[in-house]
């Protein structure tokens, strides 16, 4: 099996090439097949994430769950490996953070998972499997904060030139509970 270094680096040139050509199609479809989930239609809370370049487009998922009157969080990082969520309530109110991410500012109303659990937590990750495992970028950010809210719906979000049969997953590696491509929905 390849190493998590090697498929990291694999997915991240796929992920380019995929992008430069059906990022704003594929993006479409994930994002109808999201806001089409019944675990979606049911979620007050949402932990969404801003993208960058070469992931799945969340900005339109992240503008319906404010048209649906769902109440939205995205990251913002405050320390190496650390983040916490901050409700939003436009996209206007982000601002570039760290690696120039679009994130919310200190600002914006700080949430604690501890007081009100998010239904949905959207994670975004270089490759995936059919196991529902999934490889970050080896920062560790978002299986720190996933491993303190089990409870949630973690649902990650991909290209489907990101899933792989089979990742390495370690004993710290967190699992999604579901995963949606523009090709399918693994469960």
């Amino acid at each position: 099996m390849e190493t998590k270094e090697l498929i990291r680096r694999r997915k991240n040139f796929q992920r380019i090439i995929f992008c430069a050509r059906d990022n704003f199609a594929a993006s479409k479809t994930i994002t109808d097949k999201v806001t089409q989930l019944e675990e979606y239609k049911k979620a007050s809370l949402i932990y969404a994430y801003a993208s960058n370049t070469n992931e799945v487009w969340t900005f339109e998922i992240i503008k319906r769950a404010l048209l649906d009157d769902k109440r939205v969080a995205l990251p913002r990082v405050i320390a190496d490996g650390v983040m916490e969520f901050r409700e939003i309530s436009a996209i206007n109110d982000l601002k570039k953070g760290y690696q120039g991410i679009l994130e919310p500012g200190d600002d914006e109303a700080l949430l604690d998972p501890k007081e009100e659990l998010p239904d949905i937590v959207m994670v975004p990750g270089v490759a995936f499997d059919l196991h529902k495992n999934r490889m970050g970028h080896g920062k560790g950010f978002y299986d720190r904060y996933l491993s303190a809210i089990p409870d949630s719906l973690f649902l990650g979000l991909a290209f489907d030139c990101q899933i792989e049969d089979t990742i390495p997953a370690d004993e710290y590696d967190v699992p999604m509970d579901l995963i949606v491509t523009q090709e399918r929905v693994i469960r």
